[in-house]
């Protein structure tokens, strides 16, 4: 973020330092969007240097935790999870439509897309993590891996943290991340 304002770190400021260059930065801006994506636990905006929101300025934050919005006193907006057919459309544009052909691939991918339970995030990361996979056996231990998995992570939703494993799991190249 800080980049992207034209703030640049030394290296050797601390977390205060930095929080309080960002923030002048940002207070000096007459209109912003700053957004947070993919938030798990209340983020302190002061300790970040974010200013509260303004005229002309707006924060944006998404979250799959009802209770961060309580914190940080932000009004919700429910998105609702992809019906079926919207899911089923959206794996098949991310896993590669030439692998779907072979019969009884298709029919675990369904399954796989199934426990996806209408969550786009969910959805992509399975199906990049199975793009251009032809073997049978990976797809029938993949729908396994999916439906063994009954961990919880910080109370959130297993759904989510079952597809996000999945795909932690299956990363080749660690400089993936």
């Amino acid at each position: 973020m800080a980049s992207k304002i034209g703030v640049s770190f030394c290296g050797d400021e601390d977390e205060i330092t930095r929080a309080g260059m960002l923030f002048e930065a940002l207070s000096r801006k007459r209109r912003s969007v700053i957004i947070l994506d993919d938030l798990w636990q209340e983020v302190s905006l002061d300790k970040v240097g974010i200013p509260e929101p303004s005229t002309g300025s707006k924060l944006v934050l998404t979250t799959r935790s009802f209770d961060v919005c309580r914190k940080m006193s932000c009004r919700a907006i429910k998105v609702k999870p992809l019906v079926e057919e919207e899911s089923w459309k959206l794996f098949p544009e991310k896993v590669g439509r030439g692998i779907l052909d072979i019969p009884e691939v298709e029919l675990i991918a369904e399954k796989i897309v199934e426990r996806c339970a209408g969550l786009p995030l969910g959805v992509i990361t399975v199906a990049s993590c199975m793009k251009d996979i032809d073997d049978l056996c990976e797809w029938r231990n993949a729908l396994k891996e999916l439906s063994d998995r009954k961990k919880s992570a910080n109370g959130l939703e297993e759904e989510v943290f079952q597809q996000l494993q999945f795909s932690y799991d299956r990363l080749k190249d660690p400089k993936q991340f």
